[in-house]
């Protein structure tokens, strides 16, 4: 009987499969395969198909050989569903004292990771207002070395301003002394040219005298 069920799934699979050749397991014989592997001990990560395809030519009555991509296609396909049926199986041994330490255990979980949280959130802040502390701090270095270089360069302008005003007065007294030296110049030209005019009179008077005196009686 269940030889014939077997062979009747087996062409049911070739049914849906016609274009390509149909594994020669059966669905429940890979999930009795993986299932022996898991309480065994073998972990989902280890789970392989060479190990699948040993156990179900070992174990479970598989004959001939077994294609390895279909094999790991159908393994992806099993596994999460035979995990979250073990895992609902295990579920279901639960008992309500259990149930009670769960539900005492998660009440302190979630205080201890309230606690975590508010200490995480406490030193976050500390530390925030530890940071505008400093940052207010540089800021008010900053500004105060501002204000002396402002100041510093206020003085140096007021004592290039000075600076500039003597030098304006010392430029309007020495275009005054050049004005009065031009001055002198004109007036000691002046004198010259007077006293060349003097000389040239002078000795224009002596030699007419001197004519005068030579002519004869």
């Amino acid at each position: 009987m269940k030889d014939k069920l077997m062979n009747d799934k087996l062409e049911a699979d070739m049914a849906k499969n016609p274009g390509g050749r149909p594994p020669n397991y059966l669905d429940e014989q890979l999930r009795d395969a993986i299932e022996a592997l898991l309480d065994a001990g073998i972990s989902e990560e280890d789970l392989s198909a060479p190990l699948v395809t040993k156990e179900l030519k070992e174990n479970h009555g598989v004959e001939g050989s077994i294609n390895g991509g279909s094999l790991r296609g159908k393994m992806a396909l099993m596994l999460p569903q035979i995990k979250r049926e073990r895992e609902d199986a295990y579920l279901l041994h639960v008992e309500e004292t259990d149930e009670k330490l769960i539900e005492q255990a998660v009440v302190e979980f979630r205080r201890d990771l309230r606690i975590h949280a508010g200490r995480s959130r406490e030193r976050h802040k500390k530390r925030t207002q530890e940071e505008i502390q400093e940052n207010r701090a540089r800021v008010e270095g900053l500004e105060a070395s501002i204000n002396a270089l402002e100041d510093e360069v206020a003085a140096k302008d007021e004592r290039i301003a000075a600076l500039e005003e003597k030098e304006r007065e010392w430029d309007a007294r020495r275009t005054a002394m050049e004005e009065g030296l031009r001055k002198l110049e004109m007036e000691c030209h002046s004198l010259r040219e007077q006293r060349d005019l003097l000389e040239r009179m002078g000795l224009g008077a002596k030699a007419a005298n001197g004519a005068v005196e030579v002519s004869p009686p």
